[in-house]
């Protein structure tokens, strides 16, 4: 026996954008911004790690160092409150250490970790900049003080 078929398309094609078309496309525009907060997040690593070894004192300026992390995020329409970053830090460290570590004093050789933790959001709605829930993301990034550097 033959079924009558006719206006099947017209269920099925608001059926399919619907449960298919525009839950796939949220996930790709959420994708976008993810990226883009933890490119921010190591390129502000990489950066201020350069900026304590680069230093020109044994006894780096912390709060210019987070200056710098906290310019990145802003260049990047990252809001300074969702950065942060921990200067001279071991991975074998408690978060309460990571909280309370500086950089005191600078060594021919030493290793310099600097991690930097952004808050991603789950849901950002492009249009008004307003955005829902998140997580944070942690980068870490090590720079090596040279060896043969002079000091003052």
């Amino acid at each position: 026996m033959i079924r009558d078929e006719r206006g099947v398309a017209a269920i099925e094609l608001p059926l399919a954008i619907g449960l298919l078309l525009i839950p796939t496309a949220f996930v790709v525009l959420m994708l976008a911004p993810w990226a883009a907060r933890a490119n921010m997040a190591r390129l502000a690593a990489a950066e201020a790690a350069r900026v304590i070894v680069t230093g020109s004192t044994t006894d780096p300026d912390d709060a210019y160092v987070r200056t710098v992390v906290e310019q990145i995020a802003v260049n990047h329409s990252v809001p300074a409150g969702d950065v942060s970053a921990t200067l001279c830090v071991t991975p074998s460290m408690t978060p309460g250490q990571k909280a309370a570590a500086r950089c005191d004093a600078l060594t021919r050789g030493m290793q310099v970790r600097v991690e930097v933790t952004v808050v991603i959001p789950l849901v950002a709605l492009p249009a008004s900049g307003h955005s829902f829930g998140g997580f944070n993301w942690t980068v870490a990034h090590t720079e090596l003080v040279d060896r043969y550097r002079s000091f003052p």
